[in-house]
């Protein structure tokens, strides 16, 4: 099989940052946006108008510390994923308020939820998720922020879909009779094509139900990326990523970069997994264009009930 290469699906390195190598002065204001690249996902953190000096030093700050960190290219910073943290952070907090406030006219108990983190993946970024929740009064207002931890993975065939469980930490009685009967926030790095998650969601509620307990009034998904190509969207996620292999927040290559502080497209591209890349690539663009169908149907709806 020929040489899988990230540049294939997404172009090359540089194709990623903006054309600041006009013959614009270095002392120049910058008016090109930052934040977001076609692809929809993060490129470069940005705090005010910058020159294009500094963009220009910034752009090769970022090729310096991608190839420190095995990475082809880097698609966020440790600054963007605080901030999409940040507002994931926010959403939850917004979505047990209005759980909040239901209950209360309800005249019913308002239950305080627990969360579920899916190791190893899920922790270099699930501390970063606490922090942000409990520097918005979470702990104050919904109570803490302590989640337990479980480890499955998923092994067998991927191409046919045949892939069984392995256990690895379980759920034990202990940390059940914490989440029994509560909304359950379950915590990873990223989505792929969410066998992972759909696989624990199931595990937990037999989990439950062999120990005689009460089974989890909801569960809600909550990921930092989102590859577009799962059957099931996530519930909670903070970016979109490309449809290749990604490291750093908890996404490692070959063991390598977990840890790291940037999180960015990984620089080894197995090349034995090129077609199911490619295959997947192609479901993203039809799911991209399926969404973009339906926002436009939906805008069109509001439209019309406007016009009347």
């Amino acid at each position: 099989m020929s040489e899988f290469l990230y540049s294939d699906l997404y172009g090359d390195r540089e194709s990623h940052y903006p054309d600041i190598d006009e013959d614009y002065d270095d002392d120049a204001r910058s008016q090109i946006p930052l934040q977001i690249n076609e692809q929809g996902y993060a490129t470069m953190s940005m705090r005010g108008p910058l020159t294009y000096g500094q963009l220009r030093e910034m752009r090769a700050e970022h090729v310096r510390r991608a190839e420190e960190n095995g990475m082809e290219f880097v698609i966020a910073t440790e600054t963007d994923v605080v901030d999409v943290t940040n507002r994931m952070a926010l959403d939850i907090m917004f979505q047990e308020r209005d759980i909040q406030v239901a209950n209360r006219k309800a005249g019913e108990e308002y239950i305080p939820p627990a969360f579920v983190s899916l190791m190893n993946g899920a922790n270099p970024w699930m501390a970063t998720l606490g922090r942000e929740l409990n520097k918005q009064g979470f702990e104050h207002y919904f109570g803490g922020f302590e989640p337990i931890s479980i480890n499955l993975s998923r092994f067998g065939d991927s191409q046919s879909g045949d892939k069984k469980v392995r256990v690895k930490k379980p759920l034990v009685a202990e940390d059940a009779a914490k989440i029994q009967g509560k909304r359950l926030y379950l915590i990873d790095d990223l989505v792929d094509e969410g066998h992972t998650l759909e696989a624990t969601e199931t595990y937990i509620a037999a989990r439950l139900k062999r120990l005689g307990m009460e089974p989890a009034e909801q569960m809600f998904t909550v990921v930092l990326g989102h590859k577009g190509i799962a059957e099931k969207e996530p519930d909670f996620y903070g970016m979109m990523l490309p449809v290749v292999w990604v490291t750093g927040w908890g996404c490692d290559s070959n063991g390598n970069y977990r840890y790291s502080d940037l999180l960015g497209v990984s620089a080894y591209q197995d090349p034995e997994q090129e077609e199911k890349i490619r295959n997947l690539y192609e479901r993203r663009q039809r799911k991209d264009a399926e969404r973009a169908a339906a926002r436009a149907a939906t805008q069109s709806v509001a439209e019309l009930e406007l016009a009347s």
